[in-house]
């Protein structure tokens, strides 16, 4: 087979059943390859198989990559992509309802600013993140608000936590 002789520690060949059995498998994918093709000999490509295939829609040639959506307004046309102020305010909108939980006075400063740079986003174009930042950032500063009265009435009623000791 190929070159390669199969011998044991004495130097005699024992390859002979190998390459019997080599031979065998080999007629019989040649003869399940003809029954398969119909009796044809085998083909040595696609294309003769099942011939040239031509495309049947010459539209996308020449197109230009998507890019993003864009927005007819007013006879206006208007790109709807993300600018930097609507990711930083979903950001800072996310960060306000965490740390409005945990800090309260925090999270609302994180609102407010994410706040303002959501409408400042918005009016350059107005989009999903633009307003998902607006309601993460309203969100924020409402929940470090309620925060910030709990934790006065909690020192009102029980007084400081340094008191306690």
């Amino acid at each position: 087979m190929d070159g390669f002789e199969n011998k044991n520690e004495n130097g005699n060949e024992m390859g002979n059943a190998v390459d019997a059995a080599a031979q065998n498998l080999s007629q019989a994918a040649d003869e399940a390859a003809s029954t398969m093709t119909g009796g044809a000999s085998k083909a040595t490509s696609y294309e003769e198989v099942y011939g040239t295939v031509e495309p049947q829609n010459d539209s996308t040639q020449g197109a230009e990559p998507f890019t993003g959506a864009t927005i007819e307004y007013n006879n206006e046309e208007v790109k709807a992509s993300a600018n930097g102020m609507q990711i930083a305010s979903l950001v800072l909108g996310i960060l306000s309802i965490i740390l409005g939980c945990c800090t309260s006075y925090i999270g609302c400063i994180f609102g407010i600013v994410g706040l303002i740079l959501a409408i400042l986003g918005n009016k350059q174009g107005k989009n999903g993140i633009g307003t998902a930042g607006l309601i993460c950032s309203i969100v924020g500063i409402v929940v470090g608000i309620i925060m910030t009265i709990l934790g006065a009435l909690a020192i009102a009623a029980f007084g400081s936590v340094y008191d306690m000791f």
